[in-house]
């Protein structure tokens, strides 16, 4: 047994350590961690990567002061750098287990910043896998989401490596006693006032005795499968994030070049890219999206907590609540030099000589936050507005210049619906529109002899 967790964890580090770079391990006190923290010893000495040990005290238990002193003593005459946080439970607000887990967090991240430390080593065993995975099942998770505790995983600024998620508590107890190492028994993991403590002790025993078999292992071969497919769909999502655009007005995922995927592939997509931007979306939601985007519907809108999500033609928009985006209901004069519009900001040049054969339009210019356009010279900046798409000035006779048709050459172009009102139009007192920015359409105007204006916004 003692050869086992050996070699599991020295082949974990083999495929993921640089042996340059230090490794933090997370020390508790409990079997796990004490575990891992002398078999990496042993591995240190053989490999020569440096090693800190890092311990939260959360100050739950009277002794857990002595603990963490004890633990110190043992960590520095080993030569070891120790690093130590205590907690006040007293101090902390609303749910006691979610932020202590933030609190370690923190405190792993901060020391693997000071420190240049590559990972931080948990003692997380198949037994917590199964655990997890139990959990999620009951809390309604998606296939992919039964994966459990990954072996590795990259967080922000953070990496954390679990390499005993192979082996069972029995396993590392029976190797504990084999090498006659002892290690503090911390009672809150069995605590009722906890989930975690009420799965231990009631219902995984229970769930185990009515069955009449032992059920942590077909669970963690649950969760393996669950992270197998998440693996698979990772790959197959791989090329409708090729067309990810992060644009100044938010986030775009164009798919209408691509082929129409299976609806678990768009689920997939649209989980993933929720988690990316740590957006909470319902089953229902995720389910309508898919479907939408199986049947390429335009103009959809599901909400995600305070943001909100738009399906457009098999577009997946999903727009920054931090970047407002509503236009001035007055016009404004349009004039030479900078002026600002909105959130938008309209550089407005005169340029004599030949006139560019195209514009920086459309759409998706528009979503990027830069585009431009040209109006012919001989036009009179004082008679032209820019002006709110849905709040346009009266139209002059003759012209046809209202919301309505406006809209219509949107829509023959394929203009996401709630893109419609973001962008201003430059409306002139005699002729009208004389331009918009959302169909990418040369303007009306036939350009002259007289030079031209160039026209660029920049959200």
């Amino acid at each position: 047994m003692s050869k086992d967790l050996q070699q599991m964890v020295s082949a974990f580090l083999q495929r993921h350590a640089d042996m340059g770079k230090p490794v933090l391990l997370a020390l508790s006190g409990g079997p796990d961690s004490t575990a891992l923290f002398h078999i990496l010893r042993q591995c240190r000495e053989r490999q020569c990567f440096p090693l800190h040990v890092a311990h939260v005290d959360h100050g739950w238990r009277e002794e857990s002061s002595r603990e963490a002193q004890l633990l110190q003593s043992q960590v520095e005459s080993l030569g070891l750098p120790w690093h130590g946080l205590k907690l006040n439970p007293h101090e902390i607000k609303g749910n006691l287990e979610e932020a202590c887990r933030q609190a370690r967090l923190q405190f792993f991240q901060s020391l693997c910043r000071t420190y240049h430390c590559q990972a931080v080593a948990l003692g997380h065993h198949a037994d917590d896998q199964a655990e997890t995975v139990l959990k999620r099942i009951f809390e309604g998770a998606s296939l992919t989401h039964l994966c459990g505790i990954q072996a590795v995983k990259v967080m922000p600024e953070l990496t954390l490596w679990r390499p005993l998620l192979g082996a069972t508590k029995q396993e590392i107890g029976q190797w504990l006693k084999a090498h006659h190492l002892d290690s503090f028994e911390d009672k809150t993991n069995t605590d009722s006032r906890f989930t975690r403590g009420r799965m231990r002790t009631a219902l995984l025993p229970m769930l185990s005795g009515q069955f009449g078999k032992q059920i942590a292992a077909p669970l963690s071969r649950l969760g393996a499968d669950a992270q197998e497919l998440r693996h698979y769909l990772d790959v197959r999502i791989e090329t409708y994030l090729s067309d990810k655009l992060q644009g100044r007005m938010g986030l775009l995922v164009d798919l209408r070049q691509q082929p129409v995927a299976h609806p678990l592939e768009y689920k997939h997509l649209v989980r993933k890219l929720c988690e990316e931007a740590a957006l909470l979306l319902s089953r229902e939601s995720v389910e309508l999206i898919s479907q939408w985007l199986a049947h390429n519907t335009a103009n959809r809108q599901v909400s995600a907590g305070l943001h909100s999500i738009y399906i457009d033609r098999r577009c997946i928009f999903m727009p920054d609540r931090a970047v407002p985006m509503d236009l001035p209901l007055a016009p404004q004069a349009l004039q030479l030099g900078t002026l600002h519009f909105g959130s938008w900001q309209i550089m407005v040049e005169k340029i004599t000589g030949a006139c560019p054969a195209c514009t920086e339009g459309g759409w998706k210019a528009v979503w990027r936050g830069r585009c431009q356009a040209v109006l012919p010279g001989h036009l009179n900046l004082a008679d032209c507005l820019l002006a709110a798409p849905n709040h346009l000035p009266k139209a002059p006779a003759g012209a046809s210049t209202d919301f309505s048709s406006l809209d219509k050459l949107w829509t023959n172009h394929k203009v996401p619906a709630f893109m419609r009102s973001k962008a201003p139009v430059i409306w002139h007192a005699q002729s009208g529109i004389v331009h918009e920015f959302l169909s990418g359409q040369a303007p009306k105007s036939p350009l002259t002899a007289h030079g031209f204006y160039r026209v660029s916004l920049f959200f």
